[in-house]
């Protein structure tokens, strides 16, 4: 078997959903600091990239035992996993110190799914905001942001506007409750395959 830290060959401005999930199931977020502990370190890593290699942060969602994250790579996709690799590291450190722990804190380093299409792009918005019991979040998820109740200069939504034709279309794609629902199950077994 392959290293898990192989390179994973993402293509230039490729989109994909990353996951991290906590070893054995385990909680991997304790408090609310361990929120935004995860957040903050991704946008650093994020800002702290200059020009075209910076990847471009679409989506996150926060569940207790897992993160979703949607990125758009740069001109060289390969940045995007390095970031992920670094962030998933610099975030299992602080975790372990800061609850006095010791051991993995992920099951794997990270899962990437390359996500292409409009159909599929749009599953994938669904899916990480309607995770994990298929209920809208507003809380440690970018749904706030693409509903217009909070701020957060890190997301692009260029994607999102792109598929969805702006906010009032986002919106109105995520008050069709059936609509969702079937496109977070497509999503689903699309990314688990």
């Amino acid at each position: 078997m392959g290293s898990q830290f192989r390179t994973r060959g993402y293509a230039p401005f490729s989109l994909v959903h990353f996951t991290c999930r906590g070893y054995k199931k385990r909680r991997i977020f304790l408090d609310e600091f361990d929120h935004l502990d995860f957040l903050t370190t991704l946008r650093s890593l994020i800002d702290g990239l200059t020009g075209d290699l910076a990847p471009k942060l679409l989506a996150y969602a926060q569940m207790p035992n897992h993160q979703h994250v949607f990125l758009q790579a740069g001109t060289n996709g390969e940045v995007m996993a390095k970031l992920m690799r670094s962030l998933c590291t610099r975030y299992a450190l602080s975790h372990n110190d800061r609850h006095d722990l010791k051991g993995p804190v992920f099951q794997r380093p990270f899962r990437g799914k390359v996500i292409s299409g409009g159909d599929y792009i749009a599953n994938t918005f669904a899916y990480i905001h309607l995770n994990r019991d298929q209920t809208l979040r507003t809380e440690n998820s970018s749904h706030a942001y693409y509903a217009g109740l909070a701020d957060d200069p890190h997301i692009d939504p260029s994607v999102a506007w792109r598929v969805f034709g702006g906010p009032e279309g986002y919106v109105k794609f995520f008050d069709d409750t059936e609509r969702i629902r079937a496109a977070r199950s497509a999503a689903k077994l699309r990314f688990e395959q």
